[in-house]
């Protein structure tokens, strides 16, 4: 990857099924944004990047360490894929895609790289700390997740 200058990142997070991959979509169509979606969820096609071993980690000073370099490599665009043994083809597709994103923005102009994560939440005081992410939550009312839930069966 070519030598990028990045804004903070934009954190993106809530609860469940509250908008959250909308907001994070609309903010990623402004100029020179990275999206990365869901880096923190076990089951997310960006753990290659970022591989926690189970959902709702709970990173903070005592234990995030062990992953402030993944964050960095995935904030500063250059991810770092300890995981290669275990799907190598997975992270060659994250890495095409990064490549392609990054093929239509301007390199004279730093780009932000906006992660939306609803399952990072109780980890945005350490996004903060570690890389100077600037976070925006969603709430909503919890009828209307239960009403989302519902329809999703």
């Amino acid at each position: 990857m070519p030598d990028l200058t990045t804004a903070p990142p934009i954190f993106v997070s809530g609860v469940i099924r509250s908008g959250t991959s909308w907001l994070g979509r609309l903010l990623a169509t402004s100029a020179n944004t990275v999206y990365f979606h869901e880096p923190f969820n076990p089951h997310s096609r960006w753990n290659a990047a970022f591989p926690v071993p189970n959902q709702y980690l709970y990173l903070d000073e005592t234990n995030g360490e062990l992953y402030e370099d993944l964050l960095r490599g995935l904030v500063t665009l250059n991810p770092i894929f300890r995981s290669q043994k275990w799907m190598p083809e997975l992270v060659s597709n994250r890495q095409q895609k990064l490549r392609a994103a990054l093929a239509h923005l301007d390199p004279a102009l730093p780009i932000t790289p906006i992660i939306k994560d609803p399952t990072a939440v109780f980890s945005s005081e350490w996004l903060v700390n570690c890389c100077g992410a600037r976070p925006v939550f969603i709430l909503r009312h919890p009828i209307y997740i239960v009403q989302s839930l519902l329809k999703l069966d």
